[in-house]
């Protein structure tokens, strides 16, 4: 027996059910879902509470839900990079049917016989043309080009990106170029340097180019201002357009 939304039970139901359960037989299994962890007090919730067993179920968060998925990928004989985890929660969002369906694009992708997911591969196959969106978007922030910044911000919102998604993104890619800059100076071979940063050797080149454009100090300076915009995006009733915006225009402005 499944009881749904429990908490909105009336007296009048919850002195059915007692009777309905008084006494339960020993092959009934009754289940109360409450949207809460803690059972209502009083009458019957009380009642049953002394030989209920309460089970928490919330939502898959964070590192959990990225340990579920990799079980996932094992599964199916597939490992997976935690980074690549990330950036395929960031692009999809924590809810599991959605994960679940690219997590199955992913490994329908490679075959039986199993293989690696990596961030390339994620970034290829779930982000596509919003990743490349998102490289001219920071190709834009580099040339301190506001009006250019702002027209591939409306377009990748236009076609329904959300919010968190581009900012996720952003991040990544200005994360990216921070880690080139702090790399280069070493005189390190470009094939090492892809392998750590975990980028393609054909996008080694134009991420360099694209470094160049930033000083150190700007990067981490955007970086810091993207988890301001972040938290505002999750804590304030602000339009995500506009806290976007204000990214952009913060960071073109000339104190930066």
């Amino acid at each position: 027996m499944v009881l749904r939304q429990a908490q909105d039970l009336d007296l009048r139901g919850e002195d059915f059910l007692r009777r309905a359960l008084t006494p339960a037989p020993p092959s009934l299994t009754f289940l109360a879902l409450f949207p809460t962890k803690s059972l209502p007090g009083g009458g019957l919730w009380d009642q049953l509470s002394q030989t209920a067993v309460t089970v928490d179920c919330a939502p898959l968060r964070g590192t959990a839900l990225r340990r579920y998925l990799k079980d996932l990928f094992a599964q199916e004989g597939v490992s997976v990079e935690e980074e690549a985890l990330q950036l395929l929660v960031s692009l999809v969002g924590e809810e599991l049917p959605r994960l679940h369906q690219e997590q199955e694009k992913l490994v329908l992708y490679l075959g039986s016989g199993g293989g690696h997911v990596g961030g390339e591969l994620v970034e290829r196959m779930i982000a596509g043309h919003r990743m490349h969106s998102v490289f001219e978007l920071t190709d834009a922030l580099g040339e301190k080009n506001l009006g250019r910044s702002l027209t591939l911000l409306h377009r990748l919102l236009a076609q329904g990106a959300p919010p968190l998604q581009v900012l996720h993104l952003l991040a990544r890619q200005l994360r990216l170029l921070l880690e080139i800059k702090a790399l280069k100076p070493k005189g390190a071979p470009a094939g090492q340097v892809a392998r750590v940063l975990g980028v393609p050797p054909y996008r080694l080149e134009e991420n360099y180019a694209m470094a160049n454009r930033f000083t150190a100090v700007e990067l981490a300076r955007s970086l810091l201002r993207l988890q301001e915009a972040e938290m505002e995006l999750k804590t304030s009733d602000h339009s995500p357009r506009r806290v976007l915006e204000g990214f952009f225009l913060d960071v073109h402005s000339p104190g930066l």
